[in-house]
């Protein structure tokens, strides 16, 4: 297997997330360029058995109080599944998010307490999104990889990409998340907590403490600069839209073997995944 991201040492830094801090500050505000969004409950899954009430069907409600749909999808629109379900955690409690650019429907979860409770996608990005040197891929140039992983963003696109109402989260809005299940699992099990319980070649922890949340990471992998995939079913990869100083970026590594999470930088030409987190 060709470890195109995890054994380069051009354009990355590697430091092991660990809980701690407030820092909250906002990503940049999503793109306007013909994008909206609306959100619905879904509660056709059977009672939340994840470790967590803020991830409950009320809070889901509560969180996402506005803008919502009916189950059937709106008069107007052709309305598809933005990834199959089956690496969802069963028996879990999601919201919906309908992004009317293309009308694909993404599953959402809502992660921590009180005036912290993060609104995230559940999936994987999916929007085709191509301008000038912005650009999004499949892993392996196939589209039925997209179909389950979503799309792989060089950061140009990442930074652009998600729907009105969403934006993609900042380096200090994913500490926010690692720090509060860290401070639930301990912060060297925040990534077995978040990874989805199958498609990756190898796993940590026990069954029952992956995927506690309804996160469900997949290892999409990604795409190097010049232009080779790698990693799927090793790893998943997702942008920030902190610069670092380096000329790079921020992003947040899972890795198959890694129990724990790792924030690295990385020149911003590489392809990864994407989740957008609600404004």
């Amino acid at each position: 297997m060709k470890k195109l991201f995890l054994t380069s040492a051009i354009f990355a830094t590697f430091t092991l997330f660990t809980a701690c801090g407030d820092d909250s500050s906002s990503g940049p505000e999503a793109s306007e360029e013909n994008s909206s969004s609306s959100i619905a409950t879904n509660t056709s899954s059977s009672p939340n058995d994840g470790m967590q009430e803020s991830s409950s069907s009320e809070a889901v409600a509560e969180v996402m109080s506005a803008g919502y749909y009916e189950k059937s999808c709106p008069a107007g629109h052709n309305c598809r599944d933005a990834a199959p379900s089956t690496y969802l955690k069963s028996g879990f409690t999601y919201g919906e998010i309908l992004d009317t650019r293309d009308d694909q429907v993404y599953k959402v979860v809502v992660i921590g307490e009180g005036t912290k409770a993060q609104t995230w996608m559940a999936q994987n990005l999916n929007y085709a999104y191509n301008h000038e040197t912005a650009k999004s891929y499949c892993y392996g140039d196939d589209q039925d990889n997209c179909d389950t992983y979503g799309r792989l963003y060089t950061w140009a696109a990442a930074v652009e990409t998600c729907p009105s109402g969403w934006h993609l989260p900042s380096k200090a809005e994913w500490e926010t998340l690692f720090s509060y299940v860290g401070n639930e699992v301990g912060s060297n099990n925040v990534g077995t907590a978040l990874k989805t319980a199958s498609g990756w070649v190898s796993q940590t922890g026990d069954e029952a403490d992956r995927d506690a949340y309804g996160f469900a990471v997949l290892p999409a992998g990604g795409r190097d600069r010049s232009g080779d995939f790698g990693e799927a079913g090793y790893s998943a990869d997702f942008w920030s839209s902190t610069e670092s100083d380096n000329g790079g970026a921020y992003y947040e590594l899972f890795v198959h073997d890694y129990s724990y999470v790792e924030v690295n930088s990385y020149n911003k030409d590489i392809a990864f995944s994407v989740r957008c987190l609600r404004d």
